[in-house]
């Protein structure tokens, strides 16, 4: 009897012990996305901070006036998009999808 109580015992503790190794390695893993994920978003913030810039250029240089209230509006947008995705990192709401369409308008 003192043997079948023994492997009763080593069973669930194996099994806890694969339980902490998956744990472990599911955290490991959230935090390599989590890196990721701000390093992307810091390279797409980077890149409208460009356009933005880029922007302000073309206003300073002296464009028609119905051309520039369309680059303040884009400009407007763009400051708009790192706020929204400023807070939605901050509260970690951020989606994936919304990462992609950004950069695809950022890219255009």
């Amino acid at each position: 009897m003192v043997g079948l109580s023994k492997k009763k015992n080593v069973k669930p503790e194996k099994i806890l012990e694969d339980i902490e190794k998956h744990l472990k390695n599911i955290a490991g893993k959230k935090k390599e996305i989590e890196k990721s994920f701000s390093t992307k978003l810091k390279e797409l913030e980077s890149q409208r901070e460009v356009k933005i810039n880029s922007l302000r250029e073309k206003t300073e240089i002296g464009t028609l006036p119905s051309e520039r209230e369309a680059i303040m509006e884009e400009i407007q947008n763009l400051n708009t998009y790192n706020k929204t995705i400023e807070k939605g990192f901050k509260e970690g709401k951020i989606d994936v999808e919304i990462i992609v369409e950004l950069r695809k308008e950022l890219e255009e």
